[in-house]
Formats: structure tokens, sequence, C-alpha cells
């Protein structure tokens, strides 16, 4: 099994590239594991709150749930992960099944912070895209998924998104084994260079288990 780490900025392209890592790859030969439904649950919060509430602090991911799905994977056990509704800022009652795969790619911006989650990655990528990009992007994604007007996504991304991206996302991309341009709409160019570099290390993993 590869555990693959996919972080960088919010906005950086992490789940497009992501979907095209799956495409490259056979069916169930990539599990896709979300950090966005690993969110603590803040349904507590009444609406004036949770507009205020800083979700892009490290404070708000339940890392030690992560973290114990990530090794259970790894022991080839299935997991039920959370699903997260970014409406409500709650958990559902529901859970998605999680099965061990090939490889496990674990996308979401805060995945360098916590160093269990470093250790346990064997390979670390970093999406690294300019601010503005990542900005319109956003804009784009809340308009059509989170009902967001361009002044509260701008408001949001200027007074929590950037400031935590330049305190706990952008510090670690030092732990990156691989950095990538984010900026570049070129996805195909990109998705095979990952590509290539997980299929060499598959067959390095593969030729050191059976010496």
């Amino acid at each position: 099994m590869l555990i693959i780490s996919l972080s960088g900025g919010s906005g950086s392209g992490k789940t497009t590239l992501a979907r095209h890592i799956m495409s490259r790859f056979p069916e169930g030969a990539v599990t896709l594991l979300p950090m966005d439904a690993y969110y603590k649950d803040h349904a507590y919060l009444d609406d004036e709150e949770k507009m205020k509430h800083n979700f892009d602090h490290p404070d708000a991911m339940d890392f030690e749930l992560l973290i114990k799905h990530l090794c259970e994977l790894r022991k080839g056990v299935q997991v039920k992960r959370p699903v997260y509704s970014f409406m409500t800022c709650s958990r559902q009652l529901n859970t998605f099944p999680v099965c061990p795969s090939e490889i496990i790619l674990l996308e979401g911006f805060m995945a360098l912070i916590d160093k269990n989650v470093r250790d346990i990655a064997d390979m670390k990528i970093y999406i690294d895209a300019t601010e503005n990009n990542r900005l319109e992007r956003i804009v784009k994604r809340d308009k059509e998924e989170r009902g967001r007007t361009r002044q509260m996504v701008e408001e949001r991304f200027y007074k929590m998104v950037q400031p935590m991206h330049q305190k706990f996302i952008e510090p670690f991309m030092h732990f990156a084994d691989m950095i990538i341009d984010g900026n570049s709409t070129y996805i195909q160019g990109m998705a095979d260079l990952v590509e290539q570099v997980i299929c060499q290390r598959l067959q390095h993993n593969y030729f050191l288990s059976h010496n």
C-alpha cells in the first residue's frame, strides 16, 4: 500500500488533480480520503457563530480520528469515515465506507500540518498556487456549491483563509517530497507527472517486498 498526501492552499487545485490521478489507474486501485470529511462537528454553533468560526485553523480538524483511520487502512481494515455538511457545519448521522486499496490518496490543505499524518504518508505532494488564483477558484466553488456571494467569499478569504494559509499551510511546504505548480491550467501534464512518480514508487515498494 502507498499512502499519498496531496496538500496545498485552499483553491490550489487539489481536488481537480486528485480526480485526474484517480482516472490514471484501474477502478479500485486508488481510494480517495478527503480531509474535509474530518472536520469536527460544529452543530452546536448558531448561524452567526458558524459565520465567524475559523474553519481554516488546525483546531477545526479531527486529526485523532483521521490518524486512526489511516492506521487501520494501512493494516487492511475497512473504515467508516464521517460525512460532513458544509451547509450546516456538522457531521451527518450516516458514514461512508472506505476500503483499503493499493493507493490511498489523502487530499486536504492541512495534510502537512500534523507530524503523525506526515509520518504515515509514504509520499507527500504539495500544490503551490498564487493567492489570486486560489481566491478566484474558491469564489467559483463556493458560489456554485455553497450558495455564497463573492463578497462573502472575499471577506472570509482575507479574514481567515489567507492568514491561516500563511501561518499553517505555506510554512509546511518544505515537508513535501514533490512540489508542483498549481497556477498552470495544464492539469493533464501535472497528472501525468504525478502518475509517473507514483508508478516508480509502487515498483520500488514491490522490489523491496520481494527481496
